[in-house]
C-alpha cells in the first residue's frame, strides 16, 4: 500500500494528515510551526522531521512507501522560497538517513483553495495575520490578490487591523485627539500608560501587532466608534480583493470561501463583510470549503504525480 502526506503549515502548528492510495484518511495529528521566513529554514527543517517521522512510526508506515509528501506554508508563494526549503529538508532527511520519493512545498494558499474547490472554479478569501485572496478557473489556472505583506499590503488583515488601533492609541497618549473609552481598554490590554512605554512595548519588546486585532473585534462588538471605523476601512479594503479577482478570473459568478479566524467566525468583521456582500456584490457567492487545506495539499499532490507520469 502506498500513502500521501498532506502539510498545512501555519504560524503557530502544522496539521499533517496521511491517506492511502484508495484515499482513506489512515492518520492526522499537529506538530509544531513551519513558517520558515520567520523561524528559519533549520529549525523548520527539525519541526518537520519531527512530524513526519512521529507520524510514520505511530501509522506504522516505511518511508519507502510515502509517494509524496506536500507541504503548503506560509512564505512559499514565491518559487525560489519554496525550493530553499525543499533542498533544506532533503538535505537534512539525508543527514538522518531517511529518504522521501516526493518533497514538495507549495503555498499555503494554494493548498487551501485546492481543498476548498477540489473540482472546480472558485477562490478563497483569507484573513489571518495578514490577507491574501487566491482563485482558480475552470481551466485550473490560478489567480493572485493582495499579499503583498505587512510593509505594503495585508489589508485587512490582523496586523493591518491591530496597527491602525494601536496609532489611535499613540495619538491618544500623544495628545493629538482626545482620550476615549476605545484607548483605556488599549492601554490596558498592553499594560503602557504613556508614548515612552508604548514606544517600548512596540519596538523593544516585538509586540504582536495582529493580536490587537481581537481586541478590536470586541470594541466593534460593543459598538465603540473608533472600532467600528477600523472594521469598516478593513472592509472597505477586503471587498476591492473581491471585485478586482472577479475581474481578473473574467468570472461572471465568483465563488468565495472565507478562511482565517478573522472572518470565519461569527463577529462585527464576518457580520458586516457578508451584509455588504449580499447587498452590493450580487454575483459573489459565499461557500464552505470540500475539504481542510491538509487535504488540499494531499490532492495537489496527487495532481503533481499525475503530470510526472
Amino acid at each position: 500500500m502506498k500513502y500521501l502526506i498532506g502539510l498545512d503549515g501555519g504560524g503557530s502548528k502544522t496539521k499533517c494528515a496521511i491517506v492511502d492510495s484508495n484515499g482513506k484518511l489512515v492518520y492526522e495529528t499537529n506538530g509544531k510551526a513551519s513558517n520558515f521566513l520567520i523561524l528559519g529554514v533549520d529549525m523548520v527543517c527539525k519541526s518537520l522531521f519531527e512530524l513526519i517521522d512521529k507520524s510514520l512510526n505511530e501509522a506504522k508506515i516505511n518511508y519507502n512507501d510515502i509517494e509524496a509528501v506536500l507541504l503548503g506554508t506560509t512564505g512559499a508563494g514565491r518559487k525560489e522560497n519554496a525550493e530553499t526549503l525543499e533542498k533544506a529538508f532533503l538535505s537534512y532527511l539525508n543527514k538522518k538517513g531517511k529518504k522521501l520519493n516526493n518533497f514538495i512545498v507549495e503555498s499555503d494558499a494554494i493548498i487551501a483553495l485546492e481543498g476548498a474547490f477540489p473540482d472546480s472554479s472558485g477562490s478563497i478569501l483569507i484573513c489571518g495575520t495578514g490577507s491574501i485572496m487566491y482563485g482558480k478557473d475552470d481551466s485550473g489556472n490560478y489567480y493572485r490578490m493582495g499579499g503583498f505583506g505587512r510593509k505594503i499590503g495585508d489589508e485587512g488583515g490582523g496586523y493591518y487591523i491591530g496597527q491602525k488601533a494601536l496609532n489611535v492609541l499613540s495619538k491618544e497618549l500623544d495628545g493629538r485627539i482626545n482620550s476615549s473609552q476605545f484607548g483605556n481598554i488599549l492601554m490596558n490590554a498592553l499594560n503602557v500608560n504613556s508614548d515612552d512605554e508604548l514606544i517600548s512595548k512596540i519596538y523593544n519588546e516585538n509586540y504582536d501587532i495582529a493580536s490587537v486585532a481581537q481586541i478590536v473585534l470586541d470594541c466593534a462588538n460593543n459598538k465603540l466608534p473608533q472600532a467600528i471605523h477600523i472594521i469598516n476601512d478593513a472592509t472597505d479594503q477586503v471587498i476591492l480583493h473581491i471585485k478586482a479577482m472577479r475581474k481578473k478570473m473574467n468570472a461572471e459568478e465568483l465563488k468565495v470561501c472565507f478562511i482565517g479566524s478573522l472572518i470565519s467566525n461569527k463577529n462585527y468583521y464576518s457580520d458586516l463583510l457578508r451584509n455588504r456582500i449580499s447587498t452590493e456584490l450580487p454575483y459573489v457567492n459565499i461557500s464552505l470549503p470540500a475539504n481542510p487545506p491538509e487535504m488540499g495539499a494531499i490532492l495537489l499532490a496527487k495532481k503533481r504525480l499525475r503530470k510526472e507520469k
